[in-house]
């Protein structure tokens, strides 16, 4: 509702009573009568660009205020007949006509608007997260298979002739080695494949041919490790997944590291699990350099040929 006394407080700026209008609220909806309350402001502030852009109205203004002061309290009669005073000159000389720019019309706000693009790191989506877990997992299952299998020929007699061929120890093992690398290579190409389907899109596939390189040396290590870890089939594999597990579950295969409590994150670089879910990640959503990429595929590769070597020498003495 308009109160008494609107039209001529929409005349007189600075001083009297200001023009009102009273408004009805339901308590419940105050997010409501903020917008109202907002729009009416817009409109008394459009009001008081007007006033100020058309020089008759500001001198017809300042006119009646000055006219009307005697009516106003003592107090109030010297202070505002000076500024209505200087306003009135102001508005007399040409600068006034272009006090608001090029446009000509003053603005009570100028917002001025550019352009910021939202740079978002991290990963895209959940199964940014949830691959290199699943790669992770795909290449533990393959390292067990070629590794227990070693085992197995072993028991059985098949390594002796496997031996008693023109063969050397180190093509014997050499190819299994090499054999164990194409399926691991195969099955992480393949995991890829299903992660397309999830919406995965890596930032770099370089980036992530180079982990998965790294990370088949590293795991054909572990499988020659597996191999040489018992005499039965039932107690290498008990010794593997031992081993196995722990590291697993520090390294980020089974819960993402980042939600883990401190003291098993500091902890958790000491598995080759976690440099192997960094490398792969490097290549996903991290957007690692060459230099960034060194330091876990190096690791990898490390750890492999140190794994590969133990295996290999206990091997040779079994």
């Amino acid at each position: 509702m308009i109160k008494q006394g609107f039209g001529a407080a929409s005349n007189r700026m600075f001083y009297g009573n200001s023009k009102e209008v009273e408004v009805g609220v339901d308590p419940a909806r105050q997010a409501e009568a903020g917008m109202i309350e907002g729009l009416l402001m817009k409109h008394a502030a459009a009001d008081m660009q007007k006033l100020f852009t058309d020089s008759k109205a500001s001198n017809a203004m300042v006119d009646q205020a000055l006219a009307g002061m005697k009516y106003a309290p003592p107090d109030q009669v010297a202070p505002v007949q000076r500024f209505l005073g200087e306003l009135k000159t102001f508005m007399g000389t040409p600068q006034s006509a272009g006090a608001a720019g090029s446009s000509g019309e003053w603005q009570p706000l100028k917002i001025s608007k550019i352009d910021i693009a939202r740079h978002y790191e991290g990963p895209r989506n959940a199964f940014d997260i949830t691959f290199p877990q699943g790669v992770i997992w795909g290449l533990i299952g393959c390292m067990m298979s070629f590794g227990i299998s070693l085992v197995t020929e072993r028991t059985h007699g098949t390594f002796v002739r496997l031996r008693m061929a023109p063969l050397t120890r180190g093509q014997i093992l050499g190819g299994k080695a090499l054999s164990c690398f194409l399926s691991i290579m195969f099955v992480g190409v393949m995991l890829l494949g299903v992660a397309f389907l999830f919406g995965v899109r890596p930032i770099s596939y370089v980036m992530l041919g180079i982990a998965g390189v790294s990370a088949a040396i590293c795991f054909v290590g572990f499988m020659m490790l597996v191999a040489g870890m018992g005499k039965t089939e039932q107690t290498a594999s008990g010794a593997a997944w031992a081993v196995l597990m722990p590291l697993s579950m520090i390294g980020g295969a089974m819960v993402p590291t980042f939600v883990m409590p401190a003291w098993i994150q500091s902890i958790s670089f000491i598995s080759p699990i976690r440099w192997t879910m960094l490398a792969i990640e490097g290549g996903v959503w991290r957007d690692y350099s060459i230099a960034e990429m060194a330091l876990p595929c190096s690791i990898l590769i490390t750890i492999g040929i140190a794994c590969f070597a133990i295996g290999t020498r206990s091997l040779r003495e079994a």
